[in-house]
């Protein structure tokens, strides 16, 4: 089984498809979010504490002790409108693909002011099956009101998780884009995510 990611960029307005790229990014932290939640508290399972960075370049130790029984909790990322906490979120940074990586390069913050883009909602499909494949889309729109056309040139998934009540932000995977997609003022456009679990050879 092959784990994918495609990421696509759509011009809301008009439907056009301005990028559409194979995510290759996939960082640490997410697989070690994964090897957590197969420890369950009172299964059985024997787990070592471990250290993850969140995306405040924190190490949080991710343990039966640490993490609420709700596991499901452990990947959240439909952030609300106006957040960048988590969930998809864009950046101008240019540094290439690291699997260390913890957060984007330059995240661009919300808002309206300057190099600012206001954050939307986000849109999960329910997952579909087509042959040996089972994919979903998750998507989020984004507009830029702040007066002036801003160049993305990364994407990134952030994961909200509870620690012991305390919320802490993880970096899921990061893309930097094979060519920057510019977001005229006023313009609106749609990031979607297709993930997707290849079962063919």
């Amino acid at each position: 089984m092959k784990l994918k990611a495609k990421l696509t960029i759509i011009d809301t307005k008009t439907g056009k498809i301005e990028l559409e790229q194979e995510s290759k990014s996939w960082v640490i932290q997410f697989l070690q979010l994964l090897a957590g939640n197969f420890q369950y508290p009172n299964s059985g399972v024997t787990m070592t504490g471990f250290q993850i960075r969140d995306t405040t370049n924190n190490l949080r130790t991710f343990s039966v002790t640490n993490i609420s029984s709700q596991r499901m909790s452990v990947f959240s990322q439909g952030g609300q409108t106006g957040s960048t906490l988590y969930g998809i979120v864009l950046g101008t940074g240019v540094g290439a693909d690291d699997p260390l990586q913890y957060q984007l390069g330059n995240l661009i913050a919300d808002g309206v002011a300057p190099t600012n883009l206001q954050y939307g909602t986000h849109h999960v499909d329910e997952p579909i099956i087509i042959g040996d494949i089972i994919s979903f889309n998750y998507a989020r729109t984004v507009m830029n009101g702040s007066g002036a056309p801003i160049t993305v040139t990364e994407v990134g998934i952030y994961t909200w998780c509870d620690f012991q009540g305390t919320a802490r932000y993880f970096m899921l995977l990061r893309d930097l884009l094979t060519v920057g997609v510019t977001i005229a003022n006023g313009g609106i456009k749609t990031i979607r995510y297709t993930i997707s679990a290849d079962n063919s050879d």
